[in-house]
């Protein structure tokens, strides 16, 4: 009977893990930036994170 009571509450437990992690999970879909941007990198000021990259816009030619 001890047995019995424990395995049922190690199958509670678990059968409730289950369910949590699967209300949990969301899809997470990267931002696309259309067009050609080379090394990207992230620059911070202050509180506010900004995308920085390479532009060949104004001098489109790699010196």
């Amino acid at each position: 009977m001890k047995y019995y009571l424990f395995r049922l509450i190690i199958m509670l437990f678990l059968c409730c893990s289950v369910l949590i992690t699967k209300a949990q999970q969301r899809t997470y879909e990267n931002p696309i930036i259309p067009g050609f941007y080379p090394d990207p990198s992230v620059c911070k000021v202050n509180d506010t994170y900004y995308l920085v990259n390479s532009s060949f816009e104004y001098f489109p030619a790699i010196p």
